[in-house]
């Protein structure tokens, strides 16, 4: 008899314990929904204003995360974005959301000019859904423009050897 109490307690607290779970889960995911149409509406400060409160709720929040990152870089704060992008990464638990902040981190790095990191981003990207056309280009479209760029540093570097040498040849 003894154990049947004890078991039948165990259960109780479980369910009270997951039904606390669902009821965070909802007032953070109720948080994200009110962000998501503070951002549709462009009201961006307010839009993050519901992303962190989601976030705070529930740390594993990952489509907030996500949005949060998103507004950020519709906001042009690339530096926040990329790291809201990363956040979103390590709590995704699926192939497609890996994807889609891998996609948008690429972007990130692309306004940033800074083309071996968006290369590398939009590889990973391709590795959770190599089925995206847009990334896909997104990816050759990066690989070009490092080539470009490391093609345009070699040239600098001879033409700035030859004046160097130019000059103290004299």
């Amino acid at each position: 008899m003894n154990k049947t109490y004890k078991v039948f307690f165990l259960i109780i607290v479980s369910l009270k314990i997951f039904s606390q779970d669902s009821i965070v889960n909802k007032k953070s995911n109720n948080m994200t929904l009110d962000g998501n149409l503070e951002y549709v509406e462009n009201n961006l400060i307010d839009a993050e204003v519901f992303y962190r409160k989601a976030i705070s709720v529930d740390s594993l929040n990952n489509v907030a995360s996500y949005n949060l990152g998103n507004s950020f870089y519709k906001s042009q704060l690339n530096q926040e974005a990329a790291n809201q992008y990363k956040t979103s990464i390590k709590k995704s638990n699926t192939k497609q959301e890996r994807h889609k902040a891998f996609h948008n981190l690429g972007n990130v790095y692309m306004q940033n000019k800074d083309y071996q990191s968006a290369v590398n981003s939009f590889k990973s990207a391709l590795l959770n859904n190599s089925n995206d056309d847009e990334t896909r280009y997104n990816y050759v479209l990066a690989k070009e423009l490092l080539k470009n760029e490391q093609k345009k540093r070699r040239t600098t570097r001879r033409t700035t050897r030859r004046t160097t040498r130019r000059t103290t040849r004299r």
